[in-house]
């Protein structure tokens, strides 16, 4: 008897993001909700500065390898915790399909 896997659907926080953010450098954040427009990312313990430009490097997972991406950005509201929105009005084609499982349109 073959045992069913059932497919589970790509989540925000599967990928891997990084925001180049020129006041610190490099900045680890996890993936929160991923929308046309914005992102939500939280980055613990750093505050990024409201409307401060940020690159956003993504490493979205593959079936054979990851596929990286980068978007520039600007931060669009901070909250405590770390829960930062990114909002970004352009991305290339390639990036968008690559974010199209993840995105959450509600």
């Amino acid at each position: 008897m073959e045992t069913s896997i059932s497919h589970i659907p790509p989540r925000p926080h599967d990928i891997r993001v990084v925001l180049d953010y020129r006041p610190l450098g490099f900045v680890r954040a996890v993936t929160e909700h991923i929308g046309r427009h914005t992102m939500r990312v939280n980055t613990g313990a750093i505050t990024l500065n409201h409307h401060a430009e940020v690159e956003i490097v993504l490493s979205i997972p593959g079936a054979q390898y990851s596929e990286h991406h980068r978007i520039a950005a600007q931060v669009s509201h901070c909250g405590e915790g770390g829960h930062t929105t990114l909002s970004f009005h352009c991305c290339g084609e390639a990036t968008m399909q690559a974010l199209l499982p993840y995105l959450n349109l509600h």
